[in-house]
């Protein structure tokens, strides 16, 4: 059985750091399937359906993720701020593909408001 990653601290562990911005904010390079079970942030609108589809075959053809993903720490819970279609299609894809990569950018103490 799969060991499901909810933490902040145990997503991170499977990254690959890349740039450290400040104490607060930093950029990683992750495999998807680590990422999969990351949620939108309650505050966004829902991802549109056809977008996130157009994006899975992007995706699925070039064989990488488009831009960063931005998340961010509530509760020791990683939530997508910014990417939320980009990220529903990896949620479509993660049982396809596993091995593709993305990058993250992760603000590690925030509030409901993002500050």
């Amino acid at each position: 059985m799969k060991k499901v990653l909810n933490s902040t601290q145990d997503i991170l562990k499977k990254a690959k750091l890349l740039y450290k911005i400040n104490n607060n904010e930093n950029v990683y390079l992750i495999k998807i399937k680590y990422i999969d079970n990351i949620r939108n942030w309650e505050n966004n609108r829902p991802p549109d359906k056809l977008r996130s589809l157009e994006i899975k075959k992007w995706i699925l053809v070039n064989k990488q993720v488009p831009g960063i993903i931005l998340l961010t720490d509530l509760d020791n819970k990683l939530f997508c701020y910014d990417g939320g279609h980009r990220l529903n299609a990896i949620h479509m894809i993660a049982d396809i593909e596993k091995t593709f990569k993305v990058i993250i950018h992760v603000l590690l103490k925030s509030n409901d408001k993002l500050t």
